[in-house]
């Protein structure tokens, strides 16, 4: 029960910051193809650039983590600081290689490559990174409670 707990706690925080990734990378690509004519290098571009506002979400909040600063979103009272700190880099670091990743097969040409991993590559990678930091948060729970 503590790991479910901890994995919806966190489970929530991340699709937060994935809904507003999504809609800051829909607002962008409806801007950007209102002003200008699309070509290739912008629409790699902005592949590329794809999972920039998670990693700053996730940046910010791992570095305004701290008791009393962002209220309930930033982790339950019950919670250590440091453990949600962790947490958020380590989602930030699995968005800047996603991020990165993306960059290198952009530059490298690899367009089809690119495309299918945009599809394939970050669900899987978010999930693994969830379920391991849901893992940690709730070892740091049950030493918590002992």
């Amino acid at each position: 029960m503590i790991f479910l707990n901890a994995l919806w706690s966190l489970l929530w925080r991340v699709m937060l910051v994935l809904l507003v990734n999504s809609l800051v990378n829909i607002g962008l690509a409806r801007l950007a193809y209102a002003t200008f004519e699309q070509t290739e290098f912008s629409v790699l571009l902005r592949w590329t650039l794809k999972f920039l506002p998670a990693l700053l979400c996730f940046l910010a909040l791992g570095i305004f983590t701290t008791p009393g600063k962002l209220g309930r979103f930033a982790f339950p009272p019950q919670d250590d600081a440091a453990v949600w700190q962790k947490n958020y880099y380590l989602l930030a670091v699995t968005a800047a290689f996603v991020t990165v990743s993306f960059g290198y097969l952009a530059i490298t040409g690899e367009t089809l490559l690119l495309a299918h991993l945009i599809k394939l590559l970050p669900a899987p990678l978010f999930i693994v990174v969830i379920v391991f930091c849901a893992v940690r948060l709730s070892q740091a729970r049950r030493k918590a409670v002992k």
